[in-house]
């Protein structure tokens, strides 16, 4: 029974850790949104993101690796929310754009990442924590993001990292800039 328990109380502890769960992986091409999803070859590497300068309020640029398949990012948005009981900043980074309603109910306390999106999920403040969609792989603790900043109601920044998680690569070179809305009181 005590090594049954202990078991337990190590799976538990893992699944804490950065983990991917079930991936929907289904590259394709839209014509109709300009989205372009690839499958990479052995040593490609993620599209370059534009320099902040170049990008405009809600714009974002370069993409993300999720398990062999490249995803442009395009769109970007900025919230508050809560991290570890703290004021956080909630940016929601996606290859599509995404309607005000979906935006609500993805910036509330256990918000939904907007369907028909993929992209990068992330939350900002004492601590770092980032998600990719699909695939729900999801790092925290160390910020990777340059050049972040806050200012006059404007988050911006670039962020480039890769994890290699269970023999699945996982790559994100980005740059974005949103408006913050103005906090509810």
């Amino acid at each position: 029974m005590r090594r049954i328990l202990t078991i337990a109380i190590l799976l538990t502890i893992s699944g804490c850790a950065t983990k991917p769960t079930i991936s929907n992986n289904n590259p394709s091409a839209n014509s109709n949104t300009g989205v372009t999803t690839t499958k990479e070859s052995a040593g490609s590497q993620p599209a370059a993101a534009k320099a902040l300068g170049d990008l405009k309020e809600g714009e974002a640029s370069g993409s993300i690796l999720v398990e062999g398949e490249t995803i442009n990012l395009k769109y970007a948005y900025a919230g508050h929310g809560q991290m570890f009981k703290e004021d956080a900043v909630l940016l929601l980074v996606t290859d599509t754009p995404v309607a005000p309603e979906d935006l609500a109910k993805h910036f509330t306390e256990y918000g939904e990442f907007p369907k028909g999106a993929r992209g990068l999920e992330y939350k900002v403040g004492t601590g770092f924590w980032v998600m990719y969609h699909p695939g729900s792989f999801q790092t925290s603790g160390i910020n990777t993001l340059k050049d972040y900043s806050v200012e006059n109601g404007i988050v911006r920044g670039r962020d480039e990292d890769k994890d290699d998680f269970d023999g699945k690569v996982y790559k994100r070179s980005l740059s974005f800039v949103a408006r913050l809305p103005e906090k509810k009181p």
